[in-house]
């Protein structure tokens, strides 16, 4: 084959979950991650594995999941990702919490 340039994902700046217009950006990215954890959590298996570009697992850490403060080791700052490196991730759907009164008005 001719590698990447007979990709058109690649070369487009798309995925299969929808083409990034302009190229890919930071909030596109996000989107993509955060399609990619829907399609995820609505798979019936318990247990998966995702191998991925360091880039978009920080898209996924930092833009769709919630993460609790200091939740990614010990540190409330971004952690990067490795080379081949290998983590274990447990991820759960919760509730969203109810909002406080503090900007909330009655029409």
């Amino acid at each position: 084959g001719g590698g990447l340039s007979d990709d058109p994902l690649w070369w487009l700046g798309g995925s299969p979950l929808g083409r990034c217009e302009g190229g890919p950006n930071e909030a596109a990215l996000v989107e993509h991650a955060y399609g990619f954890l829907c399609w995820l959590m609505a798979r019936p298996e318990r247990d998966i594995a995702v191998a991925t570009h360091s880039l978009f697992l920080l898209s996924l850490y930092y833009g769709a999941l919630d993460l609790p403060k200091d939740s990614v080791g010990g540190s409330s700052s971004v952690v990067l990702f490795h080379t081949g490196e290998l983590r274990s991730v447990l991820i759960e759907e919760t509730a969203q919490p109810e909002p406080s009164g503090a900007c909330l008005m009655e029409w």
